[in-house]
C-alpha cells in the first residue's frame, strides 16, 4: 500500500516591527552647546532604544556666546533668571527655536536650564506651536522643562494664562532636582502653578539631585519616567 507525505512549509517567523520614533528638539542650558547636549542626552537614547523606542535628537546651539559655550540670553553679574528684569538677546534666541521647530516635525522640545525657562517664556507668550495652525507642520506633543525656573520677565504674561480663555493646552513635564542650588526647586513649584491655572496638563517630577541632566548611570527610574511620559504623549 502506498502511502504519501504532504509538505509543509515551515512557519514564517513573525517580523519584528520597526521601533516607534519620538522627535525631540532640546536646547541646553547657559554656557552649553548644541553637540555637549547631544552627548548628555545619549543616555536617553540607549535607554529608548532598549524599550524599542527610537528616540531621535535635534540639538542648537544659543545664539550668544558666553565663557566656553552659549547662552539664550546674556545677564549681569549675581542676577539670575528668576529675578532679571530682562533677557536680552531673547528675541533672537525665540527665533531660532520658533524656526527650527518650522523646519521638520518634532514631537517635543525639552530643555535644560535656561533652556527650559526660554520654553516656559515662549508658553507664557503663547508662542510655542501647540496646536495646529498654517505655520507649522504639526504640533507639539508637549514641553519638557528640567533645572528650570520662574521666567520674570514675563512674570504678567504667565500668571495671565490663568484668565485667558484662548490658550492652546499643553502637556508639560518638569524635571527638578530636589537639591538645585542654582535653581532652587520652589521655582518649579511656582511655575507649575501658573502653567497649571493657565490650563496646561502638568506633570512635576522631582529627582534626588542637584542642578543636572537625570542620567541613567545615576537616576535609572527617573530618565525612566521621562521615556515613559513621552511614549504615553506618542500613544494618545
Amino acid at each position: 500500500m502506498a502511502s504519501s507525505l504532504s509538505s509543509k512549509e515551515p512557519p514564517k517567523e513573525e517580523e519584528t516591527p520597526p521601533p516607534k520614533v519620538i522627535r525631540l528638539l532640546a536646547l541646553h542650558g547657559s554656557e552649553g552647546n548644541a553637540a555637549n547636549f547631544q552627548e548628555r542626552l545619549e543616555p536617553w537614547k540607549i535607554a529608548a532604544t532598549a524599550a524599542h523606542w527610537d528616540l531621535q535628537i535635534t540639538t542648537v546651539t544659543a545664539p550668544v556666546p558666553k565663557g566656553r559655550g552659549y547662552a539664550w540670553w546674556s545677564m549681569p553679574p549675581n542676577v539670575r533668571s528668576y529675578n532679571a528684569t530682562e533677557y536680552p538677546h531673547f528675541e533672537k534666541s525665540s527665533q531660532l527655536v520658533l524656526e527650527t521647530l518650522e523646519t521638520d516635525e518634532y514631537d517635543y522640545v525639552v530643555g535644560f536650564s535656561q533652556g527650559a525657562i526660554l520654553i516656559t517664556s515662549l508658553l507664557a507668550l503663547q508662542r510655542l506651536p501647540t496646536t495646529d495652525n498654517q505655520n507649522q507642520k504639526k504640533p507639539l506633543l508637549g514641553c519638557i522643562l528640567m533645572g528650570g525656573a520662574w521666567p520674570n520677565p514675563y512674570t504678567n504674561e504667565l500668571e495671565s494664562l490663568a484668565n485667558d480663555a484662548t490658550t492652546n493646552p499643553c502637556r508639560v513635564l518638569i524635571v527638578t532636582g530636589q537639591h538645585d542650588a542654582i535653581n532652587p526647586y520652589p521655582q518649579s513649584e511656582r511655575v507649575q502653578s501658573a502653567l497649571q491655572k493657565g490650563g496646561h496638563d502638568v506633570t512635576l517630577l522631582p529627582f534626588d539631585g542637584g542642578h543636572v541632566v537625570p542620567t541613567v548611570q545615576y537616576h535609572p527610574e527617573t530618565v525612566q519616567d521621562i521615556l515613559t511620559w513621552m511614549q504615553e504623549g506618542r500613544q494618545e
